[in-house]
C-alpha cells in the first residue's frame, strides 16, 4: 500500500527549473569518475568479491578501491549489525585512506544486507489497522458514489492513525544510510532531506553535500544475473540504447497548477514522458488507465514508469538490454532474492532490465524519486544514472535503493 504522508511536495516543475539547477551545483556534482567509486563487498557472500573485481575492472576503477566487510548474508539486518559490521568498517576506510574528499560514490556488492529492520512496539497494532484499511478499501469500490464519502473519511481517519504509530520509524535501506557515513550525528527517526534533491539546491539543511556519498547497488536474485547487468550495461553505453519509452499515468494530465498528492505525482509522470518525446530518443507511448491504450502491449521497453495499479503487466514485459525502469509504489525492493515475494525489482531484473529503484518498506508517496527530474536528466546524457537518481530523490536516511552500475549513461554516445 502506498501511503500519501502530510508532507507533500507543492510545486510543479517548470522546464527552465532543470536546466537552472546545473547554475547551483558545482562542477563536481557531475561526471563521476571511476577512481570516485568505493566498491563495498560482502566476503562471507560467496562470489562477491570475484564479482566485484570483474566490474571493477570492467570500469576501470582502481582495485585498491576495494573495502572488504564482513557481515550476514541476509537481506535484513539489526541496527547495531549495520553500524558494526558495515557502517563502521566502510567510515574508518574512508577516513584512515583520507578519501573524504576523493570518493563521491559507494557500490554495494550482492551479498549485502537490504535493510535496516527495527521491531515498532506498536507493530501489531499496526497490522490491526492496516487490515481494516485493506477492508475499507474493497468496501469502498462497491459502494456507489453518494455514499463513499463517509468511507473515505474513515479510510482518512485510519491513515492517520497507521502514521503516528509509525512516529520514531528508524527502519531505512542499508544503501539509503550509508550515503551518510561519514556525515557523523543526525536523526535516526524518519527521514533526512537529500541536499542533492531539485528542490533542496539552495536550502540550508541539516546536512550538506560535501557530507554525502552517492550509493549504487549491483546487487539481483543471482549472481548470474548481477553479472549481465554489469555486461548489458556496458554494452547498451557502446552502442546506444534502443527501444521505446512506456508511461503509465492514472489520470489525464491536469491543467491547474494547484495540485497535490496522487495527481501530483500522476503529473510528473505525465512530463516525463514530454520530456523523453521533446529528445527526440526514442518513441514514447503513454499509457492513460482506463484510457483506449488501457491492452498496450510493452515490448522492446528501454525506458518504464508506471504506477502499481498496472502490476500485473510488469511480469509480461519485454525489456530491451540496457533497459531503466521503475514502479511508483512501495515495497518494491523488499526482496531480491526470495522466490516467495515477487517484488517489483527483483522482477525487472529477472526480466532484463539493468537499473531500476524501489523501496525496502513503506516509503510514502513523496519520498519516491521524481520520475519527470529522473528522465529528464538521464535521456539529456550529461550525467550518470546515480546523479540522476541523486537529483530526483527526495530523502536520504529512508527506504530507497538504486540498483545499477552508478556510471551508466546509456545516452553518451548521442552528444554532439
Amino acid at each position: 500500500m502506498l501511503i500519501y504522508k502530510e508532507k507533500h511536495i507543492p510545486v510543479l516543475l517548470k522546464i527552465f527549473l532543470i536546466y537552472i539547477i546545473i547554475c547551483f551545483l558545482p562542477l563536481s556534482a557531475y561526471s563521476l569518475e571511476p577512481e570516485e567509486i568505493l566498491v563495498v563487498v560482502n566476503e562471507n557472500t560467496t562470489g562477491s568479491v570475484a564479482l566485484a573485481e570483474y566490474y571493477m575492472k570492467k570500469r576501470s576503477i582502481p582495485l585498491k578501491n576495494i573495502v572488504k566487510i564482513k557481515t550476514g548474508n541476509f537481506e535484513s539486518c539489526s541496527r547495531s549489525t549495520y553500524k558494526e559490521s558495515i557502517a563502521d568498517p566502510v567510515r574508518k576506510f574512508i577516513l584512515s585512506n583520507r578519501l573524504e574528499k576523493k570518493v563521491r560514490c559507494l557500490v554495494l556488492m550482492y551479498g549485502l544486507p537490504l535493510k535496516i529492520a527495527t521491531k515498532s512496539p506498536y507493530k501489531e497494532d499496526i497490522i490491526f489497522l492496516e487490515n481494516e484499511e485493506k477492508k475499507y478499501f474493497e468496501r469502498l469500490k462497491k459502494e456507489n458514489p453518494g455514499s463513499r464519502k463517509n468511507i473515505e473519511n474513515k479510510l482518512v481517519t485510519i491513515k492517520k492513525k497507521i502514521l503516528d504509530l509509525k512516529k520514531g520509524e528508524t527502519s531505512a535501506s542499508v544503501d539509503s544510510e550509508l550515503a551518510l557515513v561519514i556525515a557523523g550525528k543526525y536523526p535516526l527517526e524518519n527521514w533526512i532531506p537529500n541536499p542533492y534533491f531539485y528542490e533542496f539546491i539552495k536550502s540550508k539543511l541539516i546536512i550538506g553535500k560535501d557530507k554525502v556519498l552517492m550509493v549504487s547497488r549491483l546487487d539481483g536474485p543471482s549472481l548470474k544475473i548481477v553479472k549481465s547487468i554489469i555486461d548489458d550495461t556496458l554494452k547498451a553505453e557502446k552502442l546506444g540504447l534502443k527501444g521505446k519509452a512506456y508511461f503509465d499515468a492514472r489520470w489525464v494530465a491536469p491543467e491547474e497548477n494547484n495540485i497535490k498528492n496522487y495527481r501530483l505525482y500522476d503529473k510528473y509522470i505525465h512530463n516525463a514522458a514530454d520530456r523523453v518525446r521533446k529528445s527526440k530518443r526514442m518513441p514514447v507511448l503513454l499509457n492513460v488507465l482506463g484510457e483506449k491504450n488501457k491492452n498496450i502491449k510493452y515490448r522492446d521497453v528501454a525506458l518504464y514508469c508506471g504506477w502499481q495499479a498496472s502490476g500485473q503487466k510488469i511480469d509480461s514485459i519485454s525489456w530491451q538490454k540496457g533497459a531503466v525502469g521503475y514502479r511508483l509504489s512501495s515495497n518494491e525492493c523488499s526482496t531480491l532474492k526470495s522466490n516467495e515475494n515477487r517484488a517489483g525489482c527483483k522482477i525487472i531484473l529477472e526480466k532484463g532490465a539493468v537499473v531500476t529503484t524501489g523501496s525496502v518498506g513503506e516509503a510514502y508517496l513523496q519520498s519516491l524519486p521524481v520520475p519527470e527530474v529522473f528522465f529528464d536528466f538521464l535521456v539529456d546524457g550529461y550525467l550518470t544514472v546515480v546523479e540522476c537518481y541523486m537529483l530526483s530523490n527526495p530523502f536520504l536516511s529512508w527506504q530507497m535503493v538504486l540498483i545499477g552500475d552508478p556510471l551508466y549513461r546509456p545516452f553518451m554516445i548521442h552528444r554532439k
